[in-house]
């Protein structure tokens, strides 16, 4: 799920319910939002998700942290270990 081009979709946390509502699930232990910038945090935050902050994209480690994300990657290996946490 993306914005649409009638931006009646570009809140991330709009998107983010919109994405659980088509795939019928609900927030749970498990599931991540993952993003590059604090909007991906909030969003997240708000929807009832553990959120992770990737350095690799647009966002800083500053931005990323006082948006509050629970955990920061700055590689894609760090990643992997999302599943163990």
């Amino acid at each position: 799920v993306g914005a649409d081009m009638e931006e009646k979709l570009v809140d991330k946390e709009l998107l983010l319910k919109e994405s659980l509502r088509r795939a019928a699930l609900s927030p749970s232990e498990g599931m991540a939002m993952i993003g590059d910038r604090s909007y991906d945090i909030w969003g997240g935050k708000r929807v009832g998700l553990y959120t992770a902050g990737v350095l690799w994209g647009i966002g800083s480690e500053e931005e990323l942290r006082e948006a509050g994300a629970d955990v920061i990657f700055s590689s894609t290996e760090e990643l992997l270990r999302l599943k163990e946490l």
